[in-house]
């Protein structure tokens, strides 16, 4: 994949606000994978004192979106059609949330993808979640 489209992906992440409101951080891209990470702050969580499912579910969507678009047309927008986050454990304060995601398949607009959600600890990883999605690109119409 050439590194200027590469480049542009995660460019328009970084223009996102959300993402920076968060502290969503994407920390690996590459041809039909990305990787995104989060440091778990109080403000993320729930009133249970962990992370709040809907940040697991940001961050595994966020990073299968970005590995479905290394494979999508430069100029098209990627919408999720479909998602499916499974929680195994939670995250608290201080947790480094990263999610992994690959794309599993493409077929005409759409791709499908895969994501584990793992806390990252020292040398260590522990899962907390999966989740998949169904990917549709849109190409921009002209005029």
């Amino acid at each position: 994949m050439p590194e200027p489209r590469l480049a542009g992906i995660r460019d328009r992440l970084r223009r996102t606000p959300l993402y920076g409101e968060l502290g969503l951080e994407l920390v690996e891209l590459g041809e039909g994978a990305a990787t995104v990470a989060l440091r778990v702050e109080g403000r993320h969580c729930n009133l249970d004192g962990a992370l709040h499912g809907g940040l697991y579910a940001l961050a595994a969507d966020t990073a299968m979106g970005c590995a479905a678009r290394t494979l999508q047309a430069e100029h098209s927008a990627n919408k999720t059609l479909e998602i499916a986050v499974s929680f195994y454990e939670g995250a608290v304060p201080g947790d480094r949330v990263v999610a992994r995601a690959r794309v599993t398949r493409r077929s005409g607009r759409l791709t499908w993808a895969e994501a584990a959600v793992v806390v990252e600890a020292g040398e260590g990883q522990r899962p907390i979640g999966s989740a998949r999605t169904l990917n549709y690109e849109v190409t921009p119409r002209a005029g």
